[in-house]
């Protein structure tokens, strides 16, 4: 090695996968969310009122339908 300890590998393996994880959420995913067509998916998901945030799609207002639904079609 050139003089690198263990532990100054294990932090520079830690700081690079921290700028690589910062670079993804800055850089590459509003330039995939400024494509066209997922665009489209993100401003039909907003008219809908369709919640990205929610923990699960039960929380949403507008799935309440489709999960009634689905559980008519495929009862457990």
């Amino acid at each position: 090695m050139t003089g690198l300890t263990r532990s100054h590998l294990v932090w520079v393996k830690f700081l690079a996968a921290a700028t690589a994880l910062l670079l993804v959420w800055t850089i590459l995913l509003p330039w995939i969310g400024r494509h066209p067509s997922m665009r489209e998916m993100i401003d039909r998901n907003e008219s809908l009122g369709i919640d990205p945030s929610a923990m699960f799609y039960t929380e949403l207002e507008n799935m309440r339908f489709r999960d009634g639904r689905l559980r008519r079609i495929a009862p457990p």
